[in-house]
This record gives C-alpha cells, sequence and structure tokens, in this order.
C-alpha cells in the first residue's frame, strides 16, 4: 500500500467517524428533545391535576364554611329551646295552686308548646299538609299511646298535664283527627275545670286549617266554656279568634 492509498484510507476512517459522531449528537438531541417533550407534558398535566385539587379543595372549604354556619345556628336554636324550656319550668315551679297563679300556668303552658314547635321546626318537611276529613267520617284507628295523652289533659296532676301537652303538640298540631277525640274527652268529663282549660289550650295551638271542619262543635265547646270560670272564659275567646273565618255566611 503505497502513500496515496494510506491517506485516502485515513480520510475514509475519519469521514466515517464523523458521521458516526454526527449520527450520535443528532441520537442525543433526538433524546434531548423527547426528554423534554415528555417532561413538557408532564408538567401540564401535573398542572391540570394541580388545578383540580385545588377546586376540590376550594368545594370542600365551601361546604365545610356551610357546614359550620349551620351548627353555628343549630346551637343558637337549641339555645333558644332551652331559654324558652328553663322559663316555662320556672314559670310551673312559681305556681302554688292559690289564686294570681292562673297566668303564670298558661305562660308556662305557652312556653312549653314553644319551645316543642321550636325543636321540631328545623326537621319538618316541606311537603303539602294532610287534608283533613270532612266531620262524621271515621278516622284511622288512634293508638292507645295518644289516647292516654288526651285523658291526661284532664289529669289532677300538674306534671301529668305538662307531659300531656309535650307529647300532643306540636306532633299533631295538623292531625285533623285529634279534634273530635279532644272534644270527646271534654263531653266526658264536664266538671274537670282544669280539663277543659288545657283542652281549649291544646285546640288553640292546632293549625286553624284542621279546625275548620269542627267550626259548629268547637263554637258549642268554647260557648259552654264561658261559664266555667273567667280564665276559661278568656282561653275559649282566644280560641274562637283563631278559628278561620266562616266561608257559609
Amino acid at each position: 500500500m503505497n502513500a496515496s492509498d494510506k491517506l485516502q484510507l485515513i480520510r475514509a476512517l475519519d469521514e466515517r467517524e464523523a458521521s458516526r459522531r454526527r449520527r450520535s449528537d443528532w441520537v442525543a438531541w433526538g433524546s434531548v428533545l423527547v426528554a423534554a417533550a415528555v417532561m413538557g407534558t408532564m408538567i401540564l398535566a401535573g398542572r391540570r391535576e394541580l388545578g383540580q385539587i385545588e377546586r376540590r379543595v376550594g368545594r370542600a372549604q365551601d361546604e365545610l364554611q356551610v357546614k359550620q354556619e349551620e351548627l353555628n345556628r343549630a346551637s343558637d336554636h337549641l339555645a333558644m329551646v332551652k331559654a324558652k324550656t328553663e322559663e316555662a319550668l320556672q314559670d310551673l315551679q312559681n305556681v302554688d295552686g292559690r289564686g294570681g297563679s292562673a297566668g303564670a300556668i298558661e305562660s308556662a303552658v305557652d312556653n312549653l308548646i314553644a319551645a316543642s314547635a321550636t325543636a321540631v321546626a328545623p326537621s319538618r318537611g316541606s311537603g303539602p299538609s294532610p287534608v283533613p276529613p270532612s266531620p262524621g267520617i271515621d278516622s284511622a284507628p288512634v293508638g292507645p299511646a295518644r289516647r292516654q295523652l288526651v285523658q291526661q289533659l284532664f289529669d289532677s296532676n300538674a306534671a301529668a298535664r305538662v307531659k300531656a301537652y309535650g307529647g300532643l303538640l306540636p306532633k299533631y298540631a295538623n292531625d285533623p283527627t285529634l279534634v273530635p277525640e279532644v272534644l270527646e274527652a271534654v263531653q266526658q268529663n264536664p266538671k274537670n275545670a282544669n280539663g277543659i282549660y288545657n283542652a281549649l289550650v291544646v285546640l288553640s295551638h292546632m293549625n286553624a286549617r284542621v279546625l275548620t271542619p269542627y267550626r259548629d262543635q268547637i263554637e258549642a265547646f268554647t260557648a259552654s266554656s264561658q261559664q266555667v270560670g273567667p280564665r276559661v272564659a278568656e282561653r275559649a275567646r282566644k280560641l274562637n279568634s283563631r278559628l278561620p273565618p266562616s266561608t257559609s255566611k
């Protein structure tokens, strides 16, 4: 091999090495570009995921704030119920059975009913109210527990009467079947002044709409109650004032 051949061989080897290096450089740059593209895709995906997480955290914080506000309202509500109940119990403790205590009794009863109504108000549904049946139509059978509560309205023990109020109202304030049951108990206890007063209180705190079908019976009851005493007469007038206007005239 002469010098010229050696020189050509060296140049061929140099060109092949240069070509290999160029290919290596392209492969390296291609790898860098691919890695950069993958990294960019991962960064964008991470940012989207982070944005979703931040939105979920924001919604969770909003929900937490709503729940906290509901809890605060429930705490205020409970405090109001407790205050009304304590006021009612204090009134009852001040009643000694002598003249002048009638107002305290009425105040205590009204406060107990108001406390019961306040306690159940937030949980009531917003569905339509039941339509009362017409007088004279047999209603569904009434449980013995409620019958006992109605009878306890005429009990000689004040604690039993208070228990009856709490058991009947406001649970049955929209139940039309309670009206004839109370009126029947009145007929069975015509001489029981306390019971008559208690029956007037219960009917006064029922929904006026469920009283309408029994207007005649209630007006007859309130008229006869005028002879029992001034306190009962006043309560009878209050019940009459809560009856909706008659549409038959």
